[in-house]
């Protein structure tokens, strides 16, 4: 992003702060002295990448977000694993112990838990009211990852 002064900066279309993004900061540093840094979309958000969405689930299909927020590097991509199992997956993206998974545990007739698998994946399961793994469980249930530097 070349450099411009916030005056000259129109409004961001999507509402979100990109990790590439360029902020100057001013600062008083007292006695009228002012100084100024430069910092990221990244460094201002404290290098915490987060990712909401609803998700929804039918029959034997992957799962699929409506995204809120996506901070992450890129893109992550359902799949369906088996009955009432499916993974999220962004190579590289989840780091050991610095990653956290917050899913709204209650769906459709069932109840729904999600964990970081590894460094590649998040893992959803499914259930019914009876604990039996089921499809069709999950109708705009919240996720939220984030992760931290």
């Amino acid at each position: 992003m070349a450099e411009v002064r916030i005056s000259e900066l129109t409004a961001h279309s999507t509402g979100n702060l990109a990790a590439t993004d360029l902020i100057e900061v001013s600062q008083d540093l007292g006695g009228g002295i002012f100084g100024s840094r430069k910092l990221t979309g990244l460094q201002l958000r404290n290098g915490i990448k987060t990712y909401k969405a609803n998700v929804t689930q039918t029959s034997t299909n992957a799962p699929t977000s409506t995204i809120g927020i996506n901070q992450l590097s890129g893109t992550p991509t359902w799949a369906y694993v088996g009955v009432g199992v499916y993974t999220l997956t962004l190579t590289s993206e989840f780091t050991n112990n610095k990653t956290y998974v917050i899913m709204n545990t209650g769906g459709k007739n069932g109840f729904a838990r999600a964990w970081r698998v590894d460094v590649d994946k998040i893992r959803v399961e499914t259930y019914t009211t009876l604990f039996v793994a089921s499809n069709d469980i999950l109708d705009q249930v919240s996720l939220i990852i984030e992760v931290h530097p």
